[in-house]
């Protein structure tokens, strides 16, 4: 059989890809925003503990890595975010470049027609 253990890796890749596509293609910012505020959350985790480590604990902030995964982990966030933002903005120049409405409504309720 042609189907190897390589190409099972890459029908799977191929899988995440579509299940993304679908999934997300109208609000890129829910999957980078909420990973940027994931990493948002373990920076300031990281920084409460630091900050509680030199003032309570007596160490310094040599002996931990702590302000390094601080300082990652802001970046991490920061920049999902705004690459949350910008894929937004290439998704709303993208359908109005076509003709096409950003968003479609599947169904009206109580409106009154006139």
């Amino acid at each position: 059989s042609k189907y190897g253990l390589e190409r099972t890796f890459k029908v799977i890749l191929d899988l995440i890809v579509v299940k993304f596509l679908a999934q997300y293609a109208q609000k890129p910012i829910y999957v980078f925003g909420a990973f940027g505020l994931f990493s948002l959350f373990v920076a300031f985790i990281a920084a409460l503990t630091t900050l509680y480590y030199k003032i309570f604990g007596d160490k310094s902030f040599i002996e931990t890595p702590l302000p390094l995964i601080f300082v990652m982990a802001s970046i991490t966030g920061i920049m999902c975010i705004l690459m949350g933002l910008l894929a937004e903005i290439i998704m709303r120049t993208y359908y109005e470049s076509q003709g096409k409405p950003v968003y479609l409504i599947d169904e009206c309720r109580n409106l009154e027609h006139k």
